[in-house]
C-alpha cells in the first residue's frame, strides 16, 4: 500500500498521474517510491485486489475520477483501465469528495499498477495530504497464485 500524504495539486481538466511518497506497508517488495513514486511492481503471479482511494479538499463545484491503470499511465493514455469511480463534487462546499475505484485482476510478475485522477472544478485541486480519516492511497493485495 503506497499512500500520498504530502497532498498533489491536480490541475484543472486534466489526466493526470498520483504520486505516492509513503509506503505504508508491503510484504513482496512491490514498492520502490526512490525509482517509481507512481507505480506498485507486481512479484509474484496471481489474483489481486486493487483499490485506489483519492480524497479531493472541498471545492462543490465540477467532477472527480480516479482510475487503476495495468502496465500504463492514465496521462499517457496507455496501459489497460480496469475500473474507475466518477462522481461529482459534494454541493457542500464545506465537504471533501472521496472516490473509490476497486478491481480485481490476474497479474504476473513484472506488471505495473498506478493510478490517475481527473477533476474538473474550475481551478486546481489538492487531493491526498488531508490527514488520518482522508487517506489517498493505492492498494494492491494478492488473493490467490
Amino acid at each position: 500500500r503506497i499512500e500520498n500524504t504530502a497532498g498533489q495539486s491536480e490541475p484543472n481538466k486534466t489526466d493526470t498521474d498520483r504520486v505516492f511518497n509513503l509506503v505504508s506497508y508491503d510484504s513482496d517488495g512491490m514498492a520502490d517510491l526512490a525509482a517509481a513514486d507512481r507505480i506498485l511492481t507486481v512479484q509474484s503471479a496471481g489474483t489481486y485486489l486493487i483499490i485506489s482511494e483519492c480524497n479531493f479538499v472541498a471545492n462543490a463545484t465540477g467532477r472527480r475520477i480516479t482510475v487503476i491503470v495495468i502496465n500504463g499511465f492514465y496521462a499517457a493514455g496507455t496501459g489497460t483501465r480496469i475500473a474507475a469511480d466518477s462522481r461529482m463534487a459534494i454541493t457542500t462546499a464545506a465537504s471533501r469528495t472521496t472516490l473509490l475505484s476497486v478491481g480485481q485482476y490476474q497479474l504476473s510478475p513484472g506488471d505495473t499498477i498506478s493510478a490517475g485522477v481527473f477533476q474538473a472544478s474550475g481551478g486546481a485541486l489538492t487531493e491526498g495530504g488531508l490527514g488520518a480519516y482522508n487517506v489517498s492511497a493505492l492498494t494492491a493485495t494478492r488473493l490467490s497464485a
